[in-house]
């Protein structure tokens, strides 16, 4: 029990930093729901207590300060200025550039609780609206996040005038390319298979195939980031191949 208050406590702790982990985070804690009840005179389960206790911290924080029981603005607001913006690119058939966005900075005139209305009202309207160039959106935005190499790579200046500066940063910023194409395809491919395979039978890799599922979808909300969302599952990645290497690849050869 130790182990999974550690654990569980560190998933909710996540939601300070990366507010989209909220879902992973709920969905997990439902599902040890009983286990925590049961063990609820254990010692290690004020250390999920301290967690909870920190997000209804940042919660009415944020509500004091700006208005809104939230752990953060970030979701709405990113939503509206990468895909709300390109859907309406799309629509207009105009090209979308993230820099100098004219939505991003009439949205940010505005205070940070009105942002949040002005997002949410946007979202609503194009689901009504526009809904076929927002679904657009997302998918190109998914696709361009798991096609492009790390733009820290690609960024880097030859500070030094280095000969080989150019020859290393095209080499290493393919790699980061194969990376994450294969790496992310095959583990949200096996991050399926093992959601529906072990949802009964072994729990851990479930866990886990939803958790890179989820993470690569994710990042749809966002574009023009490389590899910055995909390269947290890349362990995760590699455990469900080589779960599935030594499992159902040797379980065919036996065969």
């Amino acid at each position: 029990f130790l182990h999974l208050a550690i654990s569980l406590s560190l998933l909710i702790l996540s939601i300070l930093i990366k507010p989209a982990s909220k879902f992973i985070a709920i969905i997990i804690v439902l599902y040890f729901l009983k286990f925590l009840i049961f063990n609820f005179r254990n010692k290690a389960i004020y250390l999920i207590y301290i967690s909870v206790f920190a997000i209804i911290i940042q919660v009415v924080g944020v509500k004091y300060q700006f208005g809104n029981y939230t752990t953060s603005y970030i979701d709405v607001v990113t939503f509206h200025n990468y895909v709300g913006s390109k859907a309406k690119c799309f629509e207009n058939n105009t090209n979308y550039v993230e820099k100098n966005n004219p939505r991003a900075n009439y949205l940010f005139t505005y205070k940070v609780k009105e942002q949040n209305e002005i997002a949410k009202n946007d979202f609503i309207d194009q689901i009504k609206n526009n809904k076929i160039y927002l679904l657009k959106a997302y998918f190109v935005n998914v696709l361009e996040n798991i096609s492009v190499g790390n733009l820290v790579v690609s960024d880097g200046n030859n500070i030094k005038k280095t000969t080989y500066f150019e020859m290393a940063k095209s080499i290493f910023y393919k790699i980061s390319v194969f990376q994450n194409l294969f790496l992310t395809i095959i583990g949200f491919v096996l991050g399926i298979y093992f959601m529906f395979k072990n949802k009964k039978t072994n729990v851990f890799y479930a866990f886990v195939g939803f958790m890179v599922f989820y993470i690569v979808l994710i990042s749809g909300i966002s574009s023009d980031q490389g590899d910055r969302f995909s390269i947290v599952v890349y362990p995760f990645c590699i455990l469900l191949i080589a779960k599935f290497l030594q499992e159902d690849v040797t379980f065919i050869k036996l065969k």
